[in-house]
């Protein structure tokens, strides 16, 4: 099975389309792809175009993305040292997300407030 790596739920949303998972399976399939690893927005500490996005809006977007869909892999972008970041993460695992990305450019990767989290 061949799934493309990195697909930002932005992209998919600047292009224009609301979240179609089927369309996108259909799109995906149509490159002899069998599904994606879907990545939600960026965390509030990228804001993009001036606009924060909750944690909770972003993971429901990222479901909206992935719902029914097998091989579309949901996975949620947190900054470790949010508040808020176990929260998060005990959130986006009962939502269903299959993994998290993090971006160390706040910290080091072994920092100690962020290995809270990692574990």
């Amino acid at each position: 099975m061949i799934i493309d790596g990195h697909v930002h739920v932005d992209s998919l949303r600047n292009s224009g389309n609301q979240a179609d998972p089927k369309k996108l399976m259909n799109a995906l399939n149509q490159c002899g792809l069998a599904g994606a690893v879907i990545l939600s927005q960026h965390p509030t500490l990228h804001e993009m175009n001036g606009v924060c996005t909750s944690a909770a809006d972003r993971l429901n977007n990222l479901t909206s993305w992935t719902q029914d869909q097998e091989t579309l892999y949901p996975f949620f972008f947190i900054n470790p040292l949010d508040e808020d970041a176990p929260e998060q993460v005990k959130n986006a695992l009962k939502a269903g997300v299959d993994g998290f990305k993090v971006i160390c450019n706040t910290h080091y990767p072994g920092d100690s407030r962020a290995m809270k989290i990692y574990q």
